[in-house]
C-alpha cells in the first residue's frame, strides 16, 4: 500500500527541513549574482515564448485574436493612431526608398490636413543630402509644429548628446521645439533577438543633473495630448522598471526606464529591396541594423496592425485629392449636437518593408521598427506593458517554491513526494502562463519568473530527498546489522523489501546443531551472574566465530545452549552435513583454548556437547501478529537436541546421526559409536562420534 507521508524521525525532518531551506537561501544567493547573465535571460525568454506562441496561436486558430479585438484594444487608440509606411505597394507604385526628401514636405502638410495633429516620424536623418532643395524642403516639413523628430542616444563621457540628426535640418527649432518634439528612438533586444523592451527614458547619472531624454513614443502622445512626457510615464509607472543602460562614447552606466512590451500585431511587408541608397549619407532607416536577424525570427501566424488601426501607405496618402483629405482619418459624433468633426491623430510614419532595413525580431515574429512604435504606443495609451515582480518579488517566488519543494520532500513519503513536486512544477507553470494569458491584452498580464523558481525547487527538493534516502539507507543498514545480530534471517534483502514478516514456511532439507555447556548449573552457583555473563559472552563470541565461518546460523539461544541450522548460507553449502561436523570440531578445539585461558586466571573450565542431525524440516516465521519468530521446526531439530543430551552418556562431545553421517560423506571423521534411543523415536538411532582432532588434521591435509 502507498505510504502518503513520510517516516522519517523527528531528527531526521529536522536535519533535512534545515538542509532544503539553506539550499533555498543559497539559490537566492546565487540568483542575485546572476539574473543578468545571459543564458539566464535567454531561458527566462524561452519560456516565455512558449507561453507568447501559445497566448497567438489560441486566439489565432480559434478566430478569437480579431473578433476579441474590441474586448482587448481601447476603441480610441484605433482612432488615435495611424500608420503611414512604405510598404509594398509604395514600392510597386514606383517610389524608391530612401523617398525624395522633398516629399516629406509634401507629406506632411496632406497628414495634417487629413487630421494629424501629431506627426511622428521613425526616419533618421543623419547627415545632408546629395541636393541642398530636397534638404531646405525638408527643413521646411521638420520644421512644422505637427512633427516629432527622432534621435539616437549617445553620450561624451557622463554627458548625454543627441546624435543621428543633420543639425542643420533643425535651424528654425525653438528650445521648446526642442523639448517638445524631440525624442530618441532605441529598443532592448534579449540574447534570442527578439525586442522585448522599449527604453522610454534615460536619466543622467546623479554627478551631472539635468533633464531626462524621452523616447520618441512618450514625446508623440505627450505632444498630442498637450502635457507633458513626465505625466504619460505616470500612466504606467507602475509597470515600469529601471535597468543600467550603457551608451556609445561613454563608460558610464546610465538609468533607463523601461517597459516590457506586450504586443498585438505584426506589420512586415516581403518585399526585400535590393535598391542601395543613391549616397553613404542617407541614413533613413538604418536604425540598429542587424542583417541577418530576419532569418532567425521565427514568424508567428497572428492579424497584422491593419486589423486593429488604420494603415496607409505612403503612396496612398500622396494620391488622395486635396477635396478628399479632411477626415480620412474618420470623424467623431458630438453625442448631444450630432455634429461630425474630423478625428484629430497620431500619425506614425515609417518603413515596413524588408529592405528598409529597420526590421526586428519581436514575439509576433518579423516587425518593423514604425511596428514596434505603435504597439509601445498602444502600451502607453492603456498602461499595459508586461507587468514583471521586481528583482525582491523575484526573490521571494524562488525562496517561496523552493521552500515549497523542501516540505514536500520532507513531510511525503518519496513516491509520493515526487508526484506533488511534478505537480508544483506544473501548477507554477500554468499559473504563470494564465497570469500573462488572461490580462495579455486588456491589463499587460504578469511576467513570472519560471527558470530560478525551478531551479531552486529542483535544487532543494533535489538535496532534501538525496539527504533523506541517503539517510534511509544508513538506518536501514544500521537496522539489517541488528536485526541480522539478533534474529537469524537468512533473505533479510527480501524481507527488507516486504511489508514485514509472513507467518508461514517452507519444507527445507537442513543440518541443525545443538550445544550445551555440560553442568552450567553447578558452575553457575560458585560464581557470581556478572562474571557468568562475561564468561557466557565469551564463550558465545568465541563459537560465533565458528559458527560464522563454516557457514552456521544461530537460530536460538537459551542461556547455555545454542541451535545452529546449516545450509542456508552459501558458506555451508553444498555439503552442510560436513560443515556443521567441521564447526563442531572447531568448538571443542575452541573451548580448549578458551579454558586453558580461564584455568590461568583461577577460573573454572566447562565442557560442551554437541548434537547434529540433518534431515528435513520447516522453516520459516512462527509466530502470531504480536510477536514472530524465525524458527527451523521437524524432526531433524528434536533429533539434533537428543543427540546432544546423550554425548555425555555415551563419552563424545560430538554425535551425529546415521543420516548426518551418510550426508557428510568423506568429509568428516566420524567413528560409529552404538544405537540408542531417544524420545519420541521408536525405532533406535545409529549413533557416531566425531574425532575433533582428526577433523583438524583431515581440513589442514586438504587445505
Amino acid at each position: 500500500m502507498l505510504r502518503l507521508t513520510s517516516d522519517y524521525s523527528r531528527h531526521q525532518k529536522i536535519l533535512s527541513l534545515g538542509l532544503g531551506l539553506a539550499v533555498a537561501f543559497l539559490v537566492c544567493g546565487v540568483s542575485y549574482l546572476v539574473q543578468e547573465r545571459t543564458w539566464i535571460r535567454f531561458m527566462e525568454n524561452l519560456i516565455q515564448r512558449t507561453w507568447m506562441d501559445r497566448t497567438f496561436e489560441t486566439y489565432g486558430a480559434s478566430g478569437r485574436y480579431v473578433h476579441s479585438g474590441a474586448a482587448f484594444m481601447d476603441p480610441v487608440f484605433a482612432e488615435k493612431l495611424v500608420l503611414v509606411v512604405f510598404d509594398d505597394s509604395s514600392l510597386a507604385a514606383g517610389l524608391e526608398w530612401p523617398i525624395r526628401r522633398g516629399l516629406y514636405l509634401d507629406l506632411v502638410q496632406r497628414l495634417e490636413k487629413a487630421g494629424a495633429r501629431t506627426i511622428a516620424l521613425d526616419i533618421l536623418f543623419g547627415a545632408r543630402g546629395p541636393d541642398p532643395q530636397q534638404d531646405e524642403l525638408l527643413r521646411q516639413a521638420l520644421a512644422r509644429p505637427s512633427v516629432v523628430v527622432p534621435y539616437v542616444l549617445a553620450a561624451h563621457g557622463d554627458q548625454m548628446v543627441r546624435s543621428g540628426i543633420y543639425e542643420g535640418l533643425l535651424d528654425d527649432w525653438t528650445e521648446h521645439d526642442y523639448a517638445t518634439r524631440f525624442g530618441f528612438t532605441k529598443e532592448l533586444t534579449d540574447p534570442d533577438l527578439r525586442v522585448r523592451y522599449a527604453v522610454l527614458e534615460v536619466l543622467p547619472i546623479p554627478s551631472q543633473p539635468g533633464p531626462s531624454n524621452y523616447a520618441l513614443d512618450i514625446v508623440a502622445l505627450a505632444h498630442f495630448e498637450g502635457i507633458s512626457p513626465a505625466e504619460v510615464m505616470e500612466r504606467c509607472r507602475e509597470r515600469l522598471f529601471n535597468v543600467d543602460l550603457s551608451l556609445p562614447g561613454s563608460p558610464y552606466l546610465f538609468t533607463a526606464r523601461t517597459g516590457r512590451i506586450a504586443f498585438f500585431g505584426s506589420d512586415v511587408s516581403t518585399t526585400t529591396s535590393t535598391m542601395e541608397p543613391p549616397d553613404s549619407h542617407y541614413q533613413e532607416g538604418q536604425i540598429q541594423v542587424l542583417p541577418d536577424q530576419q532569418a532567425r525570427v521565427a514568424r508567428v501566424d497572428v492579424p497584422s496592425i491593419s486589423d486593429f488601426i488604420q494603415v496607409y501607405s505612403i503612396q496612398d496618402i500622396l494620391n488622395v485629392p486635396e477635396d478628399q483629405l479632411e477626415g480620412l482619418f474618420g470623424h467623431t459624433v458630438d453625442p448631444v449636437t450630432g455634429k461630425e468633426t474630423p478625428n484629430q491623430v497620431i500619425a506614425m510614419v515609417g518603413v515596413t518593408i524588408l529592405g528598409g532595413h529597420d526590421v526586428k525580431g519581436s514575439e509576433v515574429g518579423a516587425i518593423s521598427g514604425v511596428g514596434i512604435h505603435a504597439n509601445v504606443m498602444w502600451n502607453l495609451i492603456q498602461g499595459n506593458f508586461l507587468h514583471e515582480p521586481t528583482f525582491a518579488q523575484g526573490l521571494a517566488l524562488v525562496f517561496g517554491l523552493a521552500a515549497l519543494a523542501t516540505l514536500v520532500g520532507v513531510f511525503l513519503d518519496v513516491r509520493v513526494a515526487g508526484l506533488v513536486f511534478l505537480g508544483i512544477l506544473a501548477g507554477y507553470w500554468w499559473m504563470g502562463y494564465r497570469l500573462m494569458y488572461d490580462g495579455y491584452w486588456t491589463t499587460g498580464g504578469t511576467k513570472l519568473p519560471v527558470f530560478l523558481p525551478w531551479l531552486g525547487a529542483l535544487a532543494s527538493f533535489g538535496s532534501v530527498t538525496l539527504y533523506n534516502v541517503r539517510a534511509q539507507k544508513v538506518a536501514r543498514d544500521r537496522f539489517a546489522r541488528i536485526l541480522q545480530e539478533v534474529a537469524p534471517i537468512p533473505d533479510l534483502e527480501a524481507l527488507l523489501g516486504r511489508d514485514g514478516l509472513k507467518v508461514g514456511s517452507e519444507e527445507r532439507v537442513l543440518t541443525i546443531l545443538f550445544s550445551d555447556i555440560r553442568g552450567y548449573t553447578d558452575l553457575s552457583e560458585g560464581l557470581s551472574p556478572v562474571t557468568v555473563t562475561e564468561m557466557l559472552n565469551t564463550y558465545h563470541s568465541a563459537m560465533g566465530e565458528v559458527f560464522e565461518r563454516h557457514g552456521g546460523i544461530v537460530f536460538d539461544y537459551q542461556g547455555d545452549a545454542q541451535m545452529v541450522v546449516f545450509g542456508l548460507v552459501p558458506e555451508s553449502q553444498p555439503n552442510h552435513a560436513a560443515a556443521a561436523c567441521r564447526a563442531a570440531a572447531g568448538m571443542v578445539l575452541r573451548l580448549e583454548e578458551l579454558g586453558a585461558t580461564w584455568k590461568a586466571q583461577g577460573r573454572p573450565v566447562f565442557e560442551t556437547g554437541i548434537g547434529i542431525c540433518t534431515g528435513p524440516v520447516a522453516i520459516g516465521v512462527l509466530g502470531s501478529a504480536q510477536r514472530k519468530q524465525y524458527a527451523a521446526i521437524g524432526d531433524a531439530t528434536n533429533t539434533a537436541a537428543r543427540m546432544q543430551g546423550k554425548s555425555k552418556e555415551l563419552g563424545s562431545p560430538i554425535l551425529i546421526t546415521q543420516s548426518t553421517f551418510e550426508a557428510a560423506g568423506e568429509e568428516i571423521v566420524a567413528t560409529y559409536l552404538e544405537s540408542v534411543r531417544v524420545k519420541g523415536k521408536k525405532e533406535p538411532l545409529q549413533v557416531y562420534g566425531v574425532d575433533a582432532r582428526g577433523m583438524a588434521e583431515l581440513t589442514r591435509g586438504r587445505v
